[in-house]
């Protein structure tokens, strides 16, 4: 006999003197049940993981639109400061031309000639 052969002998003959074996039907009922189980588990598994990029996605696409809204109003801020510093120093040279040409040729503005 070969061995499944054996094995449902043994459950066939499994009985209260047997406490160790279960019978064939409880046999095959275990193993359908954990073959299901570990479907399911897989199942569940891919159905995790799809959630989990889902919300990635979500979370990226989001980050990436504060970030630049961000960078945005920081890149205007940032322009009109240079562009206010850029007239304050050319004011400021205006007034340094000003005063020299007052000066006159050969005299410093410190008053030393």
């Amino acid at each position: 006999m070969s061995e499944p052969d054996n094995r449902r002998a043994e459950d066939e003959a499994a009985g209260p003197d047997r406490p160790g074996k279960l019978p064939i039907t409880a046999r095959l009922v275990l193993r359908e049940s954990l073959t299901a189980r570990r479907a399911a588990a897989i199942i569940a598994g891919v159905v995790m993981l799809a959630g989990i990029g889902f919300l990635a996605v979500i979370t990226a696409s989001v980050t990436a639109t504060l970030v630049e809204s961000s960078r945005r109003q920081f890149a205007a801020g940032s322009e009109t400061d240079v562009a206010q510093r850029l007239d304050e120093l050319n004011d400021r040279l205006a007034r340094i031309e000003a005063a020299l040409q007052d000066a006159g040729p050969g005299r410093s503005s410190d008053g030393v000639s």
